[in-house]
């Protein structure tokens, strides 16, 4: 089966799973009803007749034969309940596949959020799905961060991956080599002296993540692309500045802090590994291009979240003016107060002719 007829709709894994769902459901419900009358008749009969007493049972063929009844009674609910189950996970994979458009590569993280699932819980259910021949020629990275639907995609990928590590390990064998005395962290010896501990240390993180989206533009080619990162670093930047003058404002960006940056940085190593490749197939240009995409819209959160912390201090500055004008009016000092009387004016007039 090809790959294009794993995400039809239409095609065979789905429709054996639709039917199986369908008829699960069906038996299991009628099996419920089927045993319902007789279990809760023969029920009420034994505690009627006695059978079922406080003092103990008294008819033993009457209690098996309720057993028997409410033994099949759980299973026709368990029948049912695997039917539904299955429902729902076709639910899941349709709303995959619709999320995919026909690519081959996409983020868990972006899956989790389109189904309302954490990606822990997307990671299984993909890798199920996988062992179920829903996604036939599907893979999920070691990290479990992307569902790749193509082996050549995957195996680039893999070997993207190893080329990041070698670049890292020479990279920090680099910096090993380096002279102690020409490695300067003003920044974060000025975090250091702010005296608030977990202050110092948001500070300190995020100067880091400051200096990989420098490194990652440097390393990324493309002047498009290379102005959106700018971007992201100047707004985080400006972020960090504002809860540096303002630590009551550290509570507004920890999520910012534990997942909105680390996941940015995430996707821009992810392009600079597909970027890294010597063959540019179709499936990396098509992922790389779905990065650059997104950072519109990251872009356009971290404004929204820097003009939020702003938010307060432009209130403030409104009701400041909006007391000096009051004052001012209320003294006769504003600009129709200042308009020069007729007669004055008269005067003035002779006296010019």
């Amino acid at each position: 089966m090809s790959n294009a007829n794993a995400l039809d709709p239409r095609s065979l894994p789905r429709m054996v799973g639709k039917t199986k769902a369908t008829l699960l459901t069906m038996l299991g419900t009628a099996g419920m009803i089927l045993f319902a009358l007789p279990l809760f008749t023969g029920l009420g009969e034994a505690i009627a007749s006695g059978a079922l007493s406080p003092a103990g049972i008294t008819d033993f063929e009457a209690v098996r034969q309720l057993m028997f009844f409410f033994g099949c009674f759980l299973l026709s609910g368990v029948i049912a309940s695997g039917g539904r189950k299955i429902n729902k996970r076709l639910r899941r994979f349709t709303r995959y596949v619709q999320e995919l458009r026909g690519r081959k590569f996409c983020a868990i993280s972006q899956l989790a959020s389109a189904v309302g699932k954490s990606e822990g819980y997307v990671a299984r259910d993909l890798a199920h799905m996988i062992q179920l021949r829903m996604f036939p020629t599907g893979y999920i990275d070691p990290n479990k961060t992307y569902l790749i639907l193509d082996q050549t995609t995957y195996q680039q990928y893999l070997d993207a991956e190893q080329i990041m590590k070698q670049q890292q390990m020479a990279a920090k064998a680099e910096q090993k080599q380096e002279p102690k005395q020409e490695v300067k962290q003003p920044e974060q010896s000025s975090a250091a002296q702010t005296g608030n501990a977990e202050l110092d240390r948001v500070i300190a993180e995020g100067n880091r993540y400051i200096q990989e989206i420098r490194s990652a533009n440097n390393a990324i080619p493309g002047e498009e692309f290379s102005r959106k990162i700018s971007r992201m670093e100047a707004v985080t930047t400006q972020i960090f500045s504002y809860v540096t003058n303002h630590p009551n404002k550290v509570s507004e960006i920890r999520k910012f802090l534990s997942y909105y940056l680390p996941t940015s940085l995430k996707l821009l190593h992810s392009y600079q590994k597909f970027d890294a490749q010597p063959i540019q197939t179709e499936n990396i240009l098509a992922a790389k291009q779905e990065i650059q995409d997104s950072f519109d819209k990251i872009n356009a959160a971290f404004e929204n979240l820097l003009e939020g912390l702003y938010q307060e201090d432009v209130l403030d500055i409104y009701s400041d003016i909006s007391v000096l004008e009051n004052m001012l009016a209320q003294e006769g000092l504003t600009d129709s107060d200042f308009k020069m009387p007729a007669q004055t004016a008269e005067g003035f007039q002779q006296m010019g002719g």
